[in-house]
């Protein structure tokens, strides 16, 4: 979860088995069509404005918590939109998500008051989301205020809010279990999907009404990536069984209204699908073309792709973590959560890296980077 979906020691202990590479990123490299520019050497999860021109993205402070940042396209004049923001909680913000009229951000904020241990600084990271709850911010003042709070304790969360395309409705992953080391299918925690109806008040406040929660398999992971663009389908990842491991998820669609299950993907590790704005492709990272499906253990090791929108037809857009490649970054490169341009002919993504060192500490490299590609 985006990423690296959980709180857990045995996480860490991956991030170091992921040895560095002397190589680094150049700021702009292109391969096969595909060009790759770096935008932020410090972001992580963004959404991009409905009219193309700002990134809301989070960004951990010197004080070790996430704010939300903007910048333009092209990753100049960055600002920090919720740093000393009067109506927040002073704790993680992050994974933010842009309403289509462009006014409000949806995102996850860790509660101000909560039960503490070793590990809590990780599960509350915005690409983990437990201890967190569901805030907007109306982009252009100070307000700002809850729209969905999950209850108290370690097993509870949210995680990946995201608008459909009219505003109407807003979606999330949310958790209610926590995490089970010892269970390969229920390391990630257990979550379900939420979709509920997006309300705007006379005064331009948000709430959210009609909550309905799917969960089209057995109680596992779920992480919601949002709907298609016409709003009918819901897109998420999910190794859906208790017999199937979580590092060995897959890309799934469900009709909300006949709740039809259609599975995309079913090599190695899947996550973070996303529909074009035509509703005819689909980008998504994976670990396939990087490591053998049998031997995935760590969630690491991923570059995007794309595939029709019925799962065929699948390419490779990125190569991250092939070294000798333009694209190289390390070997070990999570290529991550991402929003597709407007124009359909690229996306904004991000991705992580990690080393001993931040492994230890749990802070990671995060880079903002902008994908374009022929069609």
């Amino acid at each position: 979860m985006k990423n690296l979906l959980v709180s857990l020691p045995i996480i860490l202990l991956l991030f170091i088995a992921c040895k560095p590479i002397n190589s680094q990123n150049p700021n702009t490299t292109k391969n096969s069509g595909v060009t790759v520019k770096t935008l932020e050497k410090k972001g992580g999860r963004l959404s991009l404005s409905p009219d193309g021109s700002t990134i809301a993205y989070d960004k951990r402070g010197e004080d070790g918590f996430y704010d939300i940042w903007t910048m333009t396209i092209e990753g100049k004049n960055k600002k920090c939109l919720t740093c000393d923001h009067p109506n927040l909680p002073t704790r993680n913000v992050g994974q933010p998500a842009w309403h289509p009229s462009g006014k409000y951000i949806v995102v996850q904020a860790e509660k101000q008051k909560h039960f503490e241990s070793p590990f809590t600084g990780f599960s509350t990271n915005p690409g983990v989301g437990y201890l967190t709850d569901l805030w907007i911010i109306e982009y252009k003042s100070d307000r700002a205020w809850l729209i969905h709070k999950v209850p108290k304790g370690v097993n509870h969360g949210v995680l990946h809010p995201h608008f459909s395309k009219d505003g109407k409705k807003l979606s999330w992953s949310q958790a209610y279990k926590a995490t089970k080391l010892n269970d390969p299918a229920l390391i990630a925690g257990t979550w379900n999907l939420k979709v509920a109806d997006v309300d705007i008040l006379v005064n331009g406040k948000v709430r959210l009404k009609n909550i309905k929660t799917y969960q089209p398999g057995d109680e596992v992971f779920y992480e919601n990536h949002g709907f298609s663009p016409d709003g009918k389908k819901l897109i998420f990842t999910s190794n859906l069984k208790k017999d199937h491991p979580t590092a060995s998820s897959d890309i799934y669609t469900l009709d909300l209204e006949t709740e039809d299950l259609t599975q995309l993907t079913d090599i190695g590790y899947n996550e973070h699908g996303q529909f074009s704005p035509d509703g005819k492709k689909i980008i998504w990272m994976t670990t396939n073309g990087n490591v053998e499906p049998a031997k995935v253990k760590e969630l690491s090791y991923t570059d995007w792709w794309m595939m029709n929108a019925d799962g065929s037809d699948k390419r490779r857009l990125t190569h991250l973590n092939q070294k000798n490649h333009p694209h190289f970054v390390i070997w070990g490169t999570t290529a991550s959560d991402f929003e597709w341009l407007p124009d359909g002919k690229g996306f904004i993504g991000y991705y992580q890296t990690f080393t001993l060192k931040n492994a230890l500490t749990r802070q990671f490299k995060e880079v903002i980077i902008s994908v374009e590609f022929e069609k």
